[in-house]
């Protein structure tokens, strides 16, 4: 297992290189300066996380599919599964 940090420095790493992969540097930049600004927010939420044994598995899950699409080639797809991801993340870093 990854310390929190370390995950989370690559969970923004991976964001930025799927915007990248999309040819468009303001979406690139924008998702850039988003984790940038929201890089205290999320790991501290990561380290409070009871759940983090389920919850950083699921993320992985979920990047793993939208790398699959991107290196198939569908654009689609990878978009779909990257809101879903947006989405599914917000839920498990804040559950009810």
């Amino acid at each position: 297992d990854l310390p929190r940090e370390e995950f989370n420095d690559l969970d923004t790493a991976f964001h930025v290189a799927v915007a990248a992969a999309a040819g468009n540097l303001l979406a690139r930049d924008l998702t850039s300066a988003i984790r940038e600004s929201m890089r205290l927010p999320i790991l501290d939420r990561f380290r409070t996380l009871d759940s983090w044994g389920t919850v950083a598995p699921a993320l992985r899950r979920d990047h793993e599919a939208i790398y699959a699409a991107v290196a198939r080639g569908d654009g689609t797809a990878a978009a779909a599964l990257a809101e879903e991801h947006i989405r599914s993340a917000w839920h498990l870093l804040n559950p009810v």
